[in-house]
């Protein structure tokens, strides 16, 4: 049996994934000028933000993936 694709998830994951790429650029700025201006006392917990918002992204391109193979897989 087929699953069915979810549009609503879809656009849920497809915001959260934007969402996420705004604040990880925010961050990888943050950690940009911490080096630029040789920064140094919060530096670990910035690239710290940079890996968490990573890792919540990977979580969120995980589904991303699984929703359009089940897309695709009903367009078979």
């Amino acid at each position: 049996m087929k699953e069915t694709w979810d549009f609503d998830q879809c656009a849920t994951v497809l915001t959260g994934e934007i969402e996420l790429l705004k604040k990880i650029s925010t961050a990888q700025n943050m950690v940009r000028q911490a080096v630029i201006m040789r920064e140094w006392a919060d530096f670990d917990e910035k690239t710290e933000e940079v890996n968490r918002l990573g890792e919540k992204f990977a979580i969120l391109e995980a589904e991303r993936l699984r929703l359009f193979g089940v897309l695709n897989n009903n367009n078979e």
